[in-house]
């Protein structure tokens, strides 16, 4: 009898030191910024984001904020055709002339430690959703990119479509970041026709932790727990006399 007890009680504080080592592991992904709800027309550079264009095509050294101003309707918008590159908290379209030809890209830039946004060193992961809004079904698709620092990591041709609940891509990116780095969220068209171009382009940067001493220990509790619920429910219990 005072073995069972003994097996019960080692199963009841494993089982018990599992769950908390669980938690510990539970709640360690932090967001450094997201575009959607971090949006702001209260100035640029609020929440680290800001809205503007190359004004060079395809060279992000020429990202400017120029003549862009924040419409109280909820959006900010450019000085070229029809207000373009314009941006919202999910949708962005790219600077057109006054004909629907695509001049510029439309370029949402995210810059860590600016002073007036959140500061991350470490590894982060990018997470983000691009589609091609329905009332866009008359253009004929668009360029949607990714650069870290100045470096295109990600690009592809977005189609018509593709809704925020069902986009054409959901994806994630692993980077490391430090204060000054900068990631562009872009959209431009090869084929220089921006009639119809409105896209949803929405991300998350967050936090990836290294593993500490206290999460690798709480990973491996929850093994021991399921092996104190072997112990007491097995039938060879190897300390009873």
């Amino acid at each position: 009898m005072r073995t069972v007890v003994l097996v019960s009680s080692i199963r009841s504080t494993l089982l018990v030191i599992g769950a908390v080592g669980a938690l510990c592991l539970a709640g360690q992904a932090q967001t450094i910024v997201d575009t959607q709800t971090d949006f702001s027309l209260l100035g640029q550079g609020i929440n680290g984001l800001q809205y503007g264009y190359y004004d060079s095509p395809g060279l992000t050294g020429s990202f400017t904020t120029a003549n862009m101003v924040a419409n109280p309707v909820g959006r900010w918008e450019g000085p070229y055709g029809d207000q373009t590159p314009v941006f919202s908290p999910t949708l962005t379209h790219e600077a057109v002339d006054s004909s629907g030809g695509v001049i510029f890209s439309s370029v949402r830039r995210f810059t860590d430690g600016n002073g007036i946004g959140p500061s991350y060193t470490g590894n982060a992961e990018i997470v983000f959703q691009i589609w091609k809004t329905p009332f866009g079904s008359v253009g004929n698709g668009v360029d949607a990119f990714i650069t870290y620092n100045g470096v295109n990591i990600f690009e592809t041709r977005i189609p018509n479509g593709s809704t925020q609940a069902n986009p054409f891509v959901s994806s994630q990116i692993s980077i490391h970041l430090a204060p000054g780095d900068t990631i562009d969220f872009g959209i431009t068209d090869s084929t220089r026709d921006g009639i119809s171009d409105v896209v949803g382009f929405t991300a998350q940067v967050n936090a990836v932790p290294e593993p500490s001493l206290l999460s690798l220990v709480g990973f491996g509790f929850p093994v021991l727990a399921i092996y104190g619920m072997r112990l007491s429910f097995g039938k060879n219990v190897s300390l009873k006399r």
